[in-house]
């Protein structure tokens, strides 16, 4: 890790990954990332509310959410990946983000142990599934989110977590229905390829938020994509309402 942070456009310093060619790249030259996910932020989350970000990676979701949220706020940020991780950790230090707490765990819909298969020029790129080049692997502790904190109130929920959308869904279903009445938003990124590599029906993703009372309320172009097997952040609020 560098012994210097990056300023980001959003007006707080950063860690970075520097063997990272995808989202740390992004921010050291730029600033940001995916500077349409950050108005989504900006939109549902006020002093006070509650932020889950699940694959939080260096934590550059993680601390926006925590200045919007406030003292009085509550962010939880997930990451199982050890090297994000840790930076993810130095960069709640770093900003004085005290609403912040972390959870290394892998969401999925059942507990047990799992295996991340980790990308050598993309740490963003951690798969829960054998992929061809991710010759990196880290065993970690896998957890259905309901079981964590199914009767917790959230505003809002980032999930990326690289073709493992589906199973994280499906150990969120309890949350999610809970939360329904109360607006809550959820931003998901939706990767065909990924989900199929997964060993899932990309179109299930649609049907179980449906089950628990969301629909496509929206989607959010994002900045990079992944060669030809686009993908794009489709964003669920309670009966599709804006």
């Amino acid at each position: 890790m560098p012994t210097k942070p990056i300023n980001t456009l959003e007006g707080f310093p950063l860690y970075v990954d520097p063997t990272d060619r995808a989202v740390s790249r992004a921010l050291k030259n730029r600033g940001s990332y995916e500077p349409a996910t950050m108005k989504v932020l900006k939109k549902y989350l006020k002093e006070g509310s509650t932020f889950f970000d699940v694959g939080a990676h260096i934590g550059y979701f993680t601390v926006a959410g925590s200045r919007l949220v406030g003292d009085k706020g509550k962010v939880m940020a997930f990451e199982p990946f050890e090297r994000n991780f840790t930076i993810l950790r130095n960069n709640v230090l770093l900003n004085k983000a005290v609403s912040v707490t972390l959870v290394q765990v892998a969401l999925s819909d059942a507990e047990g142990e799992g295996e991340l298969h980790i990308s050598p020029t993309n740490s963003g790129d951690g798969r829960m599934f054998p992929c061809a080049g991710h010759m990196e692997k880290q065993p970690v502790l896998c957890m259905p989110l309901d079981k964590l904190h199914s009767r917790t109130p959230v505003d809002l929920i980032k999930v990326d977590v690289q073709g493992w959308e589906i199973r994280v869904v499906k150990g969120m279903l309890e949350l999610l229905k809970l939360n329904c009445p109360r607006g809550l938003r959820v931003l998901i990124e939706y990767w065909p390829y990924g989900l199929r590599a997964a060993g899932e029906s990309p179109l299930e993703l649609f049907v179980l938020m449906e089950s628990a009372g969301y629909k496509v309320c929206g989607t959010v172009p994002l900045l990079e994509e992944k060669d030809e097997r686009k993908f794009v952040n489709v964003l669920f609020s309670p009966g599709g309402k804006t």
